[in-house]
């Protein structure tokens, strides 16, 4: 895991790893901000995409600490 992407330093405390438990509630909370943003207009994204397209592959840099706080 890159400890310093493009050099700026991230607590442990927002490192969330999508293949332990531990990082459900984290995971949920996305679902859950996806559902009220795009769920209205029809354009929801599944829990398997958000899970596959984003979290597996650490494209959700930068929420971590706007939700782990």
């Amino acid at each position: 895991m890159e400890k310093r992407p493009l050099g700026t330093p991230i607590s442990e405390k927002f490192w969330f790893d999508p293949t332990r438990t531990g990082s459900q509630l984290f995971i949920d909370h996305l679902d859950q901000l996806d559902a009220d943003t795009f769920g209205p207009l029809g354009m929801r994204m599944p829990r398997w995409a958000l899970y596959d397209c984003a979290a597996l592959p650490g494209a959700i840099i930068g929420m971590g600490e706007a939700i782990g706080t």
